[in-house]
């Protein structure tokens, strides 16, 4: 059954053009592990964070993906969404697809709603493949319907 949501858009967005607002992202990026975070707040009544995730995620970097986001999370309690757009994703192991279970957890114990977006073919094989797909709020884009 596919569920219909659009991911709320509260207040104005500021874009992603390259920003990287998000204290720790940059840190995460010095390394050279495969996968790069771009992140941007989305301020309004609550708010947003959209994490743009560029490369690979597998048992090299998953963790340190996990635990950043985590600390991102825990640092900025006004945070009501988030937002993991997977469009630049090229690979994602089972151990990546733990690493997205364990934010959602996170951000479920918080009250903080998880969605994914511009999840790939390839992402959501692995998905379907480990019975993960009816777990999360899947979207194929910021404004559109779920998939």
């Amino acid at each position: 059954m596919t569920k219909k949501m659009m991911v709320p858009n509260p207040g104005m967005n500021t874009g992603s053009s390259g920003s990287n607002d998000i204290t720790g992202f940059e840190e995460f990026n010095k390394r050279d592990i495969g996968v790069t975070l771009r992140g941007t707040f989305v301020k309004g009544s609550s708010l947003k964070v959209i994490i743009e995730v560029d490369g690979y995620l597998d048992n090299v970097n998953s963790t340190h993906f996990m635990e950043t986001v985590a600390k991102v999370i825990q640092e900025n309690a006004s945070i009501k969404t988030v937002v993991i757009d997977l469009l630049k994703i090229s690979y994602i192991s089972s151990t990546g697809i733990g690493a997205l279970s364990n934010i959602l957890i996170q951000t479920k114990k918080t009250n903080i709603v998880l969605y994914l977006i511009n999840v790939g073919r390839k992402v959501r094989s692995v998905l379907d493949t480990l019975g993960m797909t009816g777990f999360f709020n899947i979207v194929d884009s910021e404004e559109g319907n779920a998939g």
